[in-house]
């Protein structure tokens, strides 16, 4: 935490970054295989001709929200997710235990900005059909 308020003084930042959680833990992705990969750059690789589809993504353990994130969600007038890959940079904030609730108890307006890229092997959406 020391680390981040050095980083706002030798930045000069306005606001603060604040930790979702402290506690140590993996980012897993279970497999449409079964299988399990864990850690989020063997998580990130795109998938190959050998490796499934991710079916879902979860912390292992389940950190706890802190408690300056948890305020500082629930008295937000906008809350803005993204832009960052799906599944390593946007999902494992929300599996944070206390996050969506928090979201939830939150009147914030909630913004999610995507990609305008996907990342190769990732899927893809698709556009509406033009008239």
């Amino acid at each position: 935490m020391e680390a981040l308020v050095d980083a706002e003084e030798i930045l000069n930042t306005v606001g603060a970054v604040l930790p979702v959680a402290l506690a140590q833990t993996s980012l897993c992705a279970e497999l449409a295989d079964g299988r399990t990969v864990r850690g989020e750059d063997r998580i990130g690789q795109p998938e190959t001709a050998d490796r499934a589809p991710i079916r879902r993504v979860y912390l292992d353990p389940r950190p706890k929200v802190t408690v300056r994130a948890r305020k500082a969600l629930e008295r937000s007038a906008r809350i803005i997710m993204g832009p960052g890959d799906l599944y390593t940079s946007i999902l494992p904030n929300l599996l944070v235990d206390g996050v969506c609730e928090a979201i939830a108890d939150s009147d914030a307006e909630v913004i999610y900005i995507v990609n305008l890229m996907t990342r190769p092997g990732r899927p893809t959406a698709t556009a509406p059909p033009t008239s």
